[in-house]
């Protein structure tokens, strides 16, 4: 019926998806880690094994992930922080490219974190792991970003056959 007078329902809808994610990310409080999140890995269209298409992922599905995983990010950190103890391993379980493991070790203190584990059988998912390691080791090799926070995805090194990451 909207079609019939030209209003595209699946923009609109985007539209409205979006405006109440701006509205919750404010609520609670999520911007200023978004943007943290955005420093350590700037690109997160390779989160999934399927694309998206451009224009949806730059209408809403980027900032519908953001969303996501700042609120992922902070209920591990209060569960790090929980358990109290210093150098955890953490095994993110269905890894689908190494994203969460960077924002990990790139935005936790240095003894919080020994290492982060990703787990995958999906054939695409490891191979983009492997990239975000490619690409953090040049970045952190360009002075783009801390060598630390390239040792965010440093545990496909070992898993992957990479040597582990030098200073």
């Amino acid at each position: 019926m909207l079609r019939s007078v030209g209003i595209d329902s699946t923009k609109m809808y985007a539209s409205m998806c979006r405006w109440s994610l701006e509205h919750a990310i404010t609520q609670q409080g999520l911007s200023s880690r978004i943007a943290d999140l955005r420093r350590v890995v700037p690109d997160i269209s390779d989160q999934y094994t399927s694309p998206f298409e451009e224009d949806d992922y730059q209408r809403f599905r980027e900032l519908k992930m953001r969303a996501m995983h700042a609120f992922q990010f902070n209920l591990t950190l209060e569960a790090i922080r929980r358990v109290g103890r210093p150098r955890l391993v953490l095994a993110d379980i269905g890894d689908s490219s190494g994203n969460h493991a960077a924002y990990l070790k790139a935005l936790t203190a240095p003894d919080e974190l020994s290492a982060v584990v990703g787990i995958n059988l999906d054939p695409v998912a490891v191979e983009k792991i492997r990239a975000k390691l490619v690409e953090l080791r040049a970045r952190a090799a360009a002075g783009q970003v801390p060598l630390d926070d390239a040792k965010g995805v440093a545990f496909a090194a070992q898993q992957l056959g990479y040597p582990p990451l030098q200073a």
